[in-house]
């Protein structure tokens, strides 16, 4: 659970990096939108009660529970019986569970309605078995494997994923949620919390520590050409 929280707010925290290293939706409609990634600028601005950053994940009691405290109070879509989709847009799944809803006088709510439900939140990291970050724009192979290469490198190395919770330390849920908007509009020149960098000047430091992170696991690690062609890539910015 301690290696959970600690990669949920790194990842977290570092989504804004992303966004502004894997920028590829500036036109809309064949004009320039004034964003550098529409794409995450919607997603800012999308169903609060489902999208964004849970305030939450910065506090002490971050963790398993805490999430499914999240989960059991976004407002629900559906669920399904015998391959039919059952409308239940707005309801409560805490009161689903609970008995308390008037179609649980029709429907026993079972573990394949709660897996459902968990599929209908996007906050910018979702927690699932595993961590789905959601921040860059989608971009073409060689480019979208340095993607990979990245996070592998910084966070499932102990020694790197202690280095990168120490950049992130001192940031609060306001710090990341002015820094998350921020970068939809200004990109590699958005300016980090409570630093004097911008995204673009740490960004080299951000990657040797991802490499630094490869190297420890892997030694000769064929996917270190991928964190090359991404300073490459973000070079050009």
């Amino acid at each position: 659970e301690t290696d959970m929280v600690d990669k949920y707010r790194i990842a977290t925290a570092m989504q804004p990096f992303m966004i502004a290293f894997f920028a590829n939706s500036k036109i809309v409609e064949g004009k320039d939108s004034g964003y550098v990634s529409y794409r995450a600028h919607i997603w800012s601005d999308t169903d609060p009660d489902r999208c964004g950053v849970p305030a939450f994940i910065f506090d002490d009691d971050m963790g398993f529970e805490r999430y499914v405290d999240y989960m059991l109070d976004v407002p629900m879509f559906f669920i399904i019986r015998d391959g039919e989709m059952i409308d239940m847009a707005g309801k409560s799944f805490r009161k689903f569970i609970n008995g308390d809803l008037p179609e649980n006088n029709t429907y026993v709510p079972n573990l394949q309605d709660w897996e459902d439900h968990l599929s209908t939140a996007f906050p910018e990291v979702r927690l699932k078995k595993y961590l789905e970050l959601r921040g860059p724009d989608s971009v073409a192979a060689p480019l979208l494997y340095s993607l990979a290469a990245f996070w592998v490198g910084l966070l499932y190395d102990v020694q790197t994923l202690n280095k990168a919770k120490d950049i992130i330390s001192n940031w609060d849920i306001k710090d990341h949620l002015i820094f998350r908007e921020a970068v939809t509009r200004e990109g590699m020149r958005t300016n980090m919390p409570k630093s004097k960098n911008t995204i673009g000047s740490f960004a080299p430091k951000l990657i040797d520590l991802a490499r630094e992170g490869l190297q420890s696991q892997y030694q000769q690690s064929s996917a270190l050409i991928y964190l090359d062609l991404l300073e490459s890539h973000i070079q050009n910015k």
